[in-house]
């Protein structure tokens, strides 16, 4: 064989092996929101509890259950985002809700006396 004809073959899976490595690459993982998101938390007796998430995961759904547990049946009547992307507030525990029906709070922007029971960041 001669050498061209050899440097042709070996190279072929050299490309191939190249281009697979590119295309197969790990997860990424999701950017956090720089800054804070202050929300109030309201149980129907009346009890509240103001909360903060430092640097949230964006993509991420945190719910009242998660951050308020000792607060039976609360939900969230205000929110202040103080994070360089806009938070979506959901009514359901999933932020499963159509997000084109979603509120978005922009960053350095708030809501107050709306009730929801989630929100993502992103």
């Amino acid at each position: 064989m001669d050498r061209a004809h050899l440097f042709g073959r070996t190279g072929t899976p050299l490309a191939a092996a190249a281009a697979l490595l590119f295309t197969v690459a790990a997860p990424t993982p999701a950017w956090s929101a720089t800054g804070t998101v202050s929300v109030t938390a309201l149980a129907p007796g009346g009890a509240s509890e103001q909360l903060q998430v430092s640097n949230p995961a964006d993509g991420r759904c945190y719910t009242v259950r998660e951050l308020a547990p000792r607060l039976a049946g609360a939900t969230f009547r205000a929110l202040a985002n103080d994070t360089d992307k806009a938070i979506h507030l959901y009514s359901d525990l999933a932020c499963s809700q159509d997000p084109q029906l979603a509120v978005a709070v922009n960053p350095g922007g708030s809501v107050s006396g709306l009730t929801f029971s989630s929100f993502r960041p992103g």
